[in-house]
């Protein structure tokens, strides 16, 4: 059993949540995940990770190793067709807002115009 800081599951959105560490053979889970911290440069834990773990069990699959760099670098990605659809609407919704504006004001003072204008 251990103790550890919050960890975010489920993204970086979401923030944490409290979490406890059972070994893997009472919980009964077939598939398990990693998560290393190390100082070393980038791209070494990978080819640690992928040298070091077959060498102490065979029969481990190992896939999808990647570094928080990585995890970082596809989160904006995910939510910027969003963004520029959300900017879009806004944009046409100003638009829209000004034009109808511009109308009112013409409608309602039409007669006056001319006078003005005289």
């Amino acid at each position: 059993m251990g103790v550890v800081g919050d960890v975010e599951h489920d993204g970086l959105r979401d923030g944490g949540r409290a979490s406890r560490l059972r070994p893997v053979y009472q919980v009964g889970i077939r598939a398990v995940n990693f998560v290393l911290r190390t100082f070393a440069p980038r791209g070494e834990p990978r080819a640690f990770i992928r040298r070091e773990i077959p060498e102490r069990r065979r029969d481990a699959p190992i896939f999808k190793v990647q570094t928080m760099d990585d995890v970082y670098e596809r989160l904006p990605r995910a939510a910027a067709p969003l963004g520029q659809m959300i900017g879009a609407f806004a944009i046409l919704s100003l638009l829209l807002a000004s034009i109808g504006r511009i109308y009112g004001l013409l409608a309602y003072r039409r007669p006056e115009i001319p006078a003005r204008i005289a």
